[in-house]
């Protein structure tokens, strides 16, 4: 399959996402507190991440180098930022507040951009958005949501669609799913009290070396984020960051992720138990295979001991706990210019955007351990 270059379209999202709010407003089961996570109505998932629809998905857009400071990055920052514009301007209570963290470093201009959940008075008559709830990092705890966006400069044309293109798109679906949860009966409520944890969601520029990968020529995006906020970001105010790298390559049945971090296990054990809940063997075409992607902690007694770096680093050193959501061995495509959207399994990505989805709504609403 061949994907031409990707075009200026996103203007026009606001049409999909009407048509999408109205779908997933009409005909939903409520979630029920055992947990039946297939209540959860994912109605758009084969709309939203495809490699098919131009003017819908929200992985094509992504179809592009991305290094940083270019024209290319400039343009997918613009769209990241208008898909958040979107779901605020078609949400009932949630508002999404950007916060851009722009800076230049060995020559090169880096933008991260930070999205936390905030809601507003869905019942004012004016188009001034109030505040109903601000995220206090003094009084609640936090979960992080990252991704890496930019792409590397060698090979030329490298597109980097599992590194890491297609994080990304899980963290937008993620968004849109929470942004459209005031329609599924249990949560109807969530907007005039706010969920009971607060959550980021964080793309990173400039993870990638500009030469030759070391301790000053990588991971910019994170360590000047963390410098920028440590009272923020440290282990006081933050209870969890998840980490997406490297995430549905085409050879993922050959890959594993491990349980990184002993103070993270427990999350990790935990998003073991909502794969296995949403796709029991057998039951779901989403699993073509007899291997979970989280291995629980009695199949995964050998953890690797050693740290990978990644931008999750900077947050590591500052005390907060992570769950690295990385394959080892590395996918065959990794830095090669065979990393592109024909090498790619669409059936993983759905799995995850689901998966994370259910994890990140149990653990805002502070249900992720009953």
């Amino acid at each position: 399959m061949q994907f031409g270059n990707n075009k200026e379209w996103y203007h026009n999202y606001f049409i999909i996402f009407l048509i999408s709010f109205s779908i997933i407003a009409s005909g939903i089961n409520g979630f029920s507190h055992d947990h039946e996570y297939s209540h959860f109505n994912h109605a758009n998932i084969d709309k939203l991440i495809s490699l098919k629809s131009e003017q819908e998905s929200i992985i094509l857009p992504f179809n592009t180098t991305r290094i940083p400071g270019s024209k290319e990055s400039i343009k997918i920052q613009e769209y990241i930022t208008f898909f958040f514009e979107q779901l605020n301007n078609n949400s009932n209570g949630i508002l999404w507040v950007v916060t851009r963290d722009n800076f230049k470093e060995n020559g090169y201009n880096f933008t991260n951009l930070v999205f936390s959940l905030n809601y507003v008075d869905k019942n004012k008559n004016n188009n001034k958005k109030e505040f109903l709830h601000m995220q206090d990092y003094k009084k609640e705890k936090s979960l992080i949501l990252a991704a890496h966006y930019d792409s590397k400069i060698d090979p030329p044309g490298f597109i980097g669609a599992v590194d890491s293109a297609l994080s990304c798109s899980i963290l937008l679906y993620i968004a849109y799913f929470i942004t459209n949860l005031d329609t599924q009966n249990d949560y109807t409520h969530i907007y005039e009290n706010g969920f009971v944890k607060n959550l980021e969601i964080i793309f990173f520029d400039g993870e990638e070396a500009l030469k030759k990968w070391n301790d000053d020529d990588s991971i910019y995006g994170s360590k000047h984020l963390v410098s920028k906020y440590p009272g923020k970001y440290n282990g006081k105010n933050i209870e969890l960051m998840i980490l997406l790298d490297l995430l549905g390559s085409s050879d993922d049945e050959d890959l594993s992720i491990y349980s990184y971090f002993a103070n993270s296990h427990i999350f990790y054990e935990r998003l073991s138990t909502v794969e296995k809940k949403l796709f029991p063997f057998g039951k779901t075409k989403l699993i073509s295979d007899n291997k979970s992607f989280i291995w629980s902690s009695k199949k995964n007694t050998k953890r690797p001991v050693f740290v990978l770096e990644d931008d999750h680093i900077p947050f590591y050193t500052r005390g907060i706990p992570i769950l690295h959501l990385i394959p080892l061995p590395f996918p065959k495509t990794w830095h090669t210019i065979d990393d592109d959207f024909n090498h790619v399994n669409m059936t993983s990505v759905k799995k995850w955007c689901k998966m994370l989805s259910t994890f990140t709504v149990e653990y805002l609403h502070d249900r992720l351990f009953e």
